[in-house]
């Protein structure tokens, strides 16, 4: 905000700079300013920001899937098609494109993630429950 202020200071001169235009540079500096992000802001960012083939993916495989109100999906499902359409295995696991469960969730999914623990194998899953 200071920026803009002194800028405009300088450029017009003290002299000439009206009350209402200083006035109205301090509202657009404050406008511009970034603010803190909203917990309930990020599921939209990330849906804004997510690749295309990330949703295209998951939702083929939640169609195939689907029987008796619910589609259990395995991860390396997803994985496999999300390369398959493009995306490259490290930027799938650096970017977090994984992480949809609050996205599906908004869209009205009741979503579980689960994976083994410690001493367990078996594949990873997403769950979609209607």
């Amino acid at each position: 905000m200071t920026f803009y202020v002194r800028y405009a200071i300088i450029y017009f001169g003290n002299n000439s700079l009206s009350k209402w235009s200083y006035i109205k540079l301090q509202e657009t500096a404050m406008k511009n300013k970034t603010a803190p992000i909203k917990p309930s802001d990020v599921t939209k960012i990330k849906k804004k920001v997510f690749p295309d083939e990330v949703f295209q993916a998951f939702n083929e495989l939640i169609v195939q899937n689907f029987s008796g109100g619910s589609s259990t999906v395995k991860q390396d499902d997803v994985v496999a098609v999300m390369v398959k359409k493009g995306l490259k295995l490290e930027a799938i696991f650096d970017n977090h494109w994984l992480d949809v469960e609050e996205i599906y969730r908004e869209a009205g999914w009741k979503v579980v993630y689960d994976k083994p623990a410690y001493c367990e194998s078996y594949a990873e899953t997403f769950t979609f429950k209607q």
